[in-house]
């Protein structure tokens, strides 16, 4: 009974001794956010981003209007955002986080690290879909930001998700936190939020668009088609009727040349004399198509159009319509 007794014991002062370093973090974490909010560190931070679109902008071979400047710099604030995010001061306000025995937010992290790539075998209590914190927070580690880096919401993704690593499933998982809860919480963290949500965004946008231009194209191919179609149909209309036109004007000449002809014109048959018949003219059907295509070009029909394959998100049909 003793040694439950000291066990007991033991353990709570363990717990209790951990939570006060948790505690303590939270407090030294909570001085820096204040800074990003209210200190010299906001403006530092603005001007860093200043600097950093600058320096784009500068760097460019050819300078660039100013709509497409501001077309351009939701981009560029994402670009830095990521580049704060992985430089050493950010970078390890958030390894810090894997210190901490109890951790807000879990299926904010749990969504976190199914967007980048780790399945729930690697997150989460075996067999179930609840972050498992001791085995999540291990992956805090350099690997975390390569794999950030190395995001691109642009382009096709063929390779297979989890149906739990689907942009779909990790917005409504993480339904009820917002960057503003976060923020009071951890400045860094809620801009880990905020990289996040951003790109998830961009990539719903980039897929929709992409969908949309494929379908243009293909109703721009079924045009091409119809089209190609009416200019055969007009090409063969056009050479039959110059073929007609040609066997007529033939007949005629023939009909004219026939009575031109003296009466007389037999005489080199009387004196023994065999003329060789004319060659009649024949009507140069290769020689009409490509004169006729050099009027009238030929309509190109596109390339058959393949989709695109996105695995990492599912479209409901009325966002499609």
């Amino acid at each position: 009974m003793d040694n439950v007794q000291s066990y007991s014991e033991t353990w709570n002062s363990i717990e209790n001794s951990n939570l006060k370093a948790d505690i303590e973090k939270r407090l030294n974490t909570s001085k820096k956010d204040k800074e990003y909010f209210e200190g010299d560190q906001a403006q530092n931070l603005q001007a860093e981003e200043e600097r950093f679109m600058e320096e784009y902008f500068d760097q460019l071979n050819e300078p660039i209007e100013e709509e497409q400047k501001g077309e351009k710099v939701p981009e560029l604030k994402q670009q830095f955002l990521q580049h704060k995010l992985c430089s050493d001061e950010w970078k390890e306000e958030i390894l810090n986080f894997k210190d901490y025995r109890v951790v807000r937010f879990p299926r904010f992290w749990q969504s976190f690290f199914y967007f980048i790539g780790y399945t729930r075998e690697e997150i989460c209590y075996e067999g179930t879909n609840k972050l498992f914190w001791k085995k999540a927070k291990s992956k805090l580690n350099e690997s975390v930001f390569e794999k950030m880096k190395s995001f691109s919401s642009l382009g096709p993704k063929e390779k297979e998700y989890k149906r739990y690593q689907l942009l779909n499933f990790i917005e409504k998982n993480m339904e009820g936190v917002t960057q503003e809860d976060i923020e009071q919480y951890s400045f860094v963290l809620s801009r880990l939020y905020k990289w996040m949500t951003t790109l998830i965004e961009a990539r719903k946008e980039d897929i929709i668009r992409r969908r949309e231009l494929k379908e243009k194209e293909r109703e721009e191919r079924a045009q091409a088609i119809e089209d190609h179609k009416e200019w055969e149909e007009k090409r063969k209309a056009a050479m039959d009727e110059a073929k007609v036109e040609f066997d007529q004007k033939l007949a005629e000449d023939e009909a004219n040349k026939t009575q031109e002809e003296p009466e007389n014109s037999k005489t080199g048959e009387e004196d023994g004399e065999e003329k060789e018949p004319e060659e009649k003219p024949v009507f140069d059907e290769e020689e009409f198509f490509r004169n006729y295509d050099e009027e009238n070009p030929e309509v190109k029909i596109p390339d058959e159009v393949i989709d695109d394959i996105d695995n990492d998100y599912e479209i409901a049909k009325e966002a499609e319509e």
